[in-house]
């Protein structure tokens, strides 16, 4: 496993993790970066990184980033920005197995479609006339079938199957 920063004086985490992938393929890359860097976010995920994190990430979401990446998925930061979630979507990146598809019901793309728009399970609960609980049971089978473990993972994987169009979240 490696944590490295995108921008490096000598040689940067894009170029080293190219590098690293050809000689190491089964070594997983975490990249640090900071908000302003979404392109060259984009560009390390297409190098092979795993994922993500801002360099002020706290322990806790550095050490969720680390288990999850380390179990074979994908980890994005919290803070993922819709905008970011669009260039990832746009991009040649694909966390997903090709072939590998899932079909969601339509109650579960109602609620994928409110998740992307940031609604809390009680406000999702409300607006689809279901209990909390019951929110909270569907966004974790949702998780589960996209693969994903948070909610800019979700977004990125909606954006990227057609579930919601970028101009409903932005």
């Amino acid at each position: 496993m490696v944590l490295t920063d995108i921008k490096m004086p000598r040689l940067d985490g894009i170029s080293g993790a190219k590098i690293l992938l050809q000689r190491y393929p089964q070594l997983k890359i975490i990249a640090l970066s900071m908000f302003e860097e979404e392109g060259l976010i984009v560009e390390m995920l297409e190098a092979g990184a795993k994922g993500y994190l801002l360099k002020n990430a706290d322990k806790k979401e550095i050490l969720e980033a680390i288990m999850t990446v380390n179990e074979g998925n994908i980890f994005y930061c919290k803070h993922t920005t819709a905008h970011l979630a669009s260039l990832i979507v746009k991009s040649k990146f694909d966390s997903r197995p090709k072939g590998h598809s899932h079909l969601f019901t339509d109650r579960e793309k109602d609620i994928i479609r409110l998740i992307c728009r940031q609604h809390t399970a009680q406000e999702i609960g409300e607006l689809l006339f279901l209990s909390k609980r019951t929110v909270e049971g569907y966004r974790t089978r949702i998780l589960e079938k996209m693969d994903v473990k948070n909610t800019a993972g979700v977004v990125i994987y909606a954006l990227k199957h057609n579930i919601i169009r970028e101009e409903e979240i932005l």
